[in-house]
């Protein structure tokens, strides 16, 4: 293929000089792939992000930053984590608060259902901001400290 015949096949080509440069090559987009720039948007001075993950949910969401470069960084550390969890079975990091929105709404057929409900109260004090894999053993030692000095007990 000559230098024409190149120009006939692709019409956004490069000029005629060694060693072309190409400022506009028509590049194919990967399946479930975007342009970054695409997936970028501005909406009140707030970058958002918006693109699909490999499982095909489309995400939608605010980066909460007016500064690009922190929104392309939180569209990537984002998309990564969905790449992460669809492709090498990871299992997503949960809050605290997401696992004790959801407890109650699993276990309404419990008896003790209410008593669930104000031991997830009380908890939430103390481990509210945590991430569940941040409950280790030195937070419940503290937990069962802080319930046994509100109950007026010596702790062990």
């Amino acid at each position: 293929m000559d230098s024409g015949d190149a120009k006939e096949a692709f019409p956004l080509h490069c000029d005629d000089t060694p060693f072309q440069r190409c400022l506009a090559w028509p590049i194919p987009s990967l399946k479930g792939t975007t342009d970054s720039e695409m997936s970028l948007f501005k909406r009140n001075d707030v970058w958002g992000t918006r693109f699909t993950t490999p499982d095909g949910k489309r995400i939608r969401k605010s980066t909460g930053t007016i500064d690009k470069k922190q929104a392309q960084e939180f569209e990537d550390t984002t998309k990564a984590k969905y790449w992460r969890v669809a492709q090498l079975g990871e299992k997503p990091r949960r809050t605290w608060q997401q696992a004790a929105i959801r407890w109650p709404n699993e276990t309404r057929h419990k008896v003790d259902h209410e008593n669930d409900n104000a031991r997830l109260i009380w908890l939430n004090k103390i481990v509210g901001k945590l991430y569940l894999d941040q409950i280790d053993r030195d937070v419940i030692d503290s937990i069962a400290s802080t319930k046994m000095s509100e109950n007026g007990c010596a702790p062990v």
